[in-house]
């Protein structure tokens, strides 16, 4: 049984490809590649507003299980390797991975992506703060921490259940 399950694991993890063929090079294939990864961060993806120190910094996080960090890994490169990963193993879990974002040059270019293969369901509507967060990230008036501080006020409201009390 023990063997059985194994092999259910080693079935489920995503193994990239060492042979490309002609087509993968192809724009159709990279669209679909930028349509999952939209699924993908719809389901999986967290864009939000951190706290670091005084300062509001716009951020994006995909953290799933360690079996799929070739998955990020093919993602990561597919986007033009823009953040990093970072693998987790905390007492009482399973290993995990990380892909996080929060440079400057990376985060505008998923705002580009998402502009073009856009996010669904609510994902979308806190996407749409988040990207004002990144045009307000990106000033350096007076007024940029305060705003920042709105919109992630903003996206909280979004996240919020409806039926939630309280």
């Amino acid at each position: 049984m023990a063997h059985l399950k194994t092999r259910l694991s080693e079935c489920k993890a995503y193994a990239p490809s060492d042979e490309y063929s002609p087509r993968e090079n192809s724009a159709t294939l990279a669209d679909e590649w930028l349509w999952f990864f939209s699924g993908f961060a719809t389901a999986e993806a967290h864009v939000g507003i951190t706290v670091n120190g005084a300062r509001y910094l716009p951020c994006f996080q995909i953290a799933v299980r360690d079996d799929d960090f070739p998955l990020l890994e093919e993602l990561q490169r597919r986007l033009e390797g823009i953040g990093r990963l970072y693998r987790a193993t905390r007492p009482g879990s399973h290993p995990s991975v990380a892909w996080m974002v929060r440079d400057i040059r990376g985060l505008r270019h998923l705002v580009d992506v998402f502009d073009r293969f856009p996010l669904r369901g609510r994902k979308r509507r806190e996407f749409d703060i988040w990207r004002s967060a990144i045009s307000e990230y990106t000033k350096s008036d007076s007024r940029s921490a305060e705003r920042l501080l709105e919109l992630r006020r903003e996206l909280l409201a979004v996240r919020a259940y409806p039926g939630a009390s309280g």
